[in-house]
């Protein structure tokens, strides 16, 4: 049974909304597209208009930034979503149809492009990689591409052989049509495709598809297994069980009224992030009275 819980906790089998209170901001970003956060508790957000990328604490405090517009390693052209491990960061370089592997402290070390020959298992022919706009990474280092332009996931290894591709018509009933983000659970890869999310395992093989009945913009998952899916202009709850979405909530955030540019939302250790286009906001758990 596959079971996700969508920023809700259950207790002795009754659902409680968690509530938020705003605590503050940091960052001034023109056009933030997305965040990750690390095991460490590094923070980092990638900005498509500025095209660069940023490492923050905990606490706000600018500890990195590197980027530019460019097509040499380190610059970019429209940053489309960032994802860090406890070793890498992975950043989907969509315009010039690669993603850039850095270090934790932001070196570079490597990246994956359409001009690469890159060695197949999946086949002889080499693979372009067009316009990733998503990017995760496994905890057995297998890096998952999302390509929007031929609609797959291209999965490869950390030596850059590709391991599987799937989620194109050859998927049958799992071909994805809009699909935008991907996150990575502890036993599935979920794709986000408008208002469905699809899940397959970690091989490919589909799981399932769950209607949302909304569009939705963009998904995270913590630790244990709690997941947030947001619009442009709220967070919202549910349970996702045997491929039936239920009890959907707005997820409660008090202090701030938001202004139809969110981007992502995440909680990390009883702390919600929410990141706008233009800054990142804080909201501390409220505790029980």
């Amino acid at each position: 049974m596959y079971k996700f819980i969508l920023a809700l906790i259950i207790l002795s089998g009754v659902k409680i909304a968690q509530i938020y209170e705003f605590a503050g901001e940091f960052g001034k970003f023109s056009k933030a597209m997305s965040f990750s956060v690390n095991p460490a508790g590094n923070i980092y957000i990638c900005d498509a208009d500025n095209n660069e990328i940023y490492k923050y604490d905990l606490s706000g405090k600018l500890l990195k930034s590197i980027g530019g517009y460019g097509t040499e390693a380190s610059y970019f052209d429209y940053l489309a979503d960032i994802h860090s491990t406890a070793l890498h960061v992975f950043v989907a370089d969509k315009n010039n149809n690669r993603v850039q592997i850095f270090d934790k402290d932001l070196n570079f070390i490597s990246s994956l492009t359409r001009t690469n020959n890159l060695v197949t298992q999946a086949g002889s022919d080499p693979v372009n990689i067009v316009s990733p706009v998503s990017c995760v990474c496994s905890p057995m280092e297998e890096i998952f591409i999302l390509d929007s332009e031929n609609k797959e996931v291209l999965k490869f290894n950390f030596s850059g052989n590709l391991i599987a591709r799937f989620g194109s018509c050859q998927s049958g009933s799992y071909a994805l049509s809009y699909p935008s983000k991907l996150l990575i659970t502890q036993n599935s890869l979920i794709v986000l495709d408008k208002t469905e999310l699809i899940i397959f395992d970690y091989y490919g093989n589909g799981i399932t598809r769950v209607k949302l009945n909304e569009a939705t913009d963009n998904l995270s998952v913590t630790s244990d297994n709690v997941i947030i899916l947001n619009s442009r202009e709220k967070l919202m709850t549910a349970d996702l069980i045997n491929g039936v979405l239920s009890s959907r909530n707005n997820l409660n955030c008090y202090g701030y009224e938001f202004e139809k540019n969110i981007t992502k939302g995440m909680i990390y250790k009883d702390r919600l992030y929410v990141l706008t286009e233009n800054q990142m906001l804080i909201f501390n758990k409220k505790k029980a009275e």
